[in-house]
């Protein structure tokens, strides 16, 4: 049972962790057209800050368009993981925790790439 309570403890650890990645990450949207209206918005940010010349923009816009969505999926995953645990928490196995905890592992090393 001691080994169960601490890799429960890890798991916590770890998946709270994810709470200190950068917004939106493990943040439930209400709808659809709220992370769009954000995503719009931040991208509108983007522009107005850069300043780019065309040339530059041709360049600059696929790339950050491509990071975006990487992320987005990267904070999706996040998020499921993050829902998974808390409605797992109370009746933990051992197994599910070595799963979670693996899932957990996998995200944080896709997060580097």
């Amino acid at each position: 049972m001691k080994s169960m309570k601490t890799l429960k403890m890890i798991l916590a650890a770890c998946l709270l962790r994810l709470l200190r990645l950068p917004l939106p990450r493990a943040h439930a949207w209400r709808s659809g057209v709220d992370k769009s209206r954000h995503q719009i918005q931040k991208k509108a940010i983007v522009a107005k800050n850069m300043q780019m010349d065309d040339a530059i923009a041709e360049k600059f816009w696929p790339l950050y368009n491509s990071y975006q969505d990487a992320m987005s999926k990267t904070n999706d995953r996040a998020s499921a993981l993050l829902n998974d645990f808390a409605a797992n928490w109370m009746d933990l196995s051992d197994e599910k925790a070595k799963s979670l905890l693996n899932d957990f592992f996998r995200l944080k090393a896709d997060q580097l790439r």
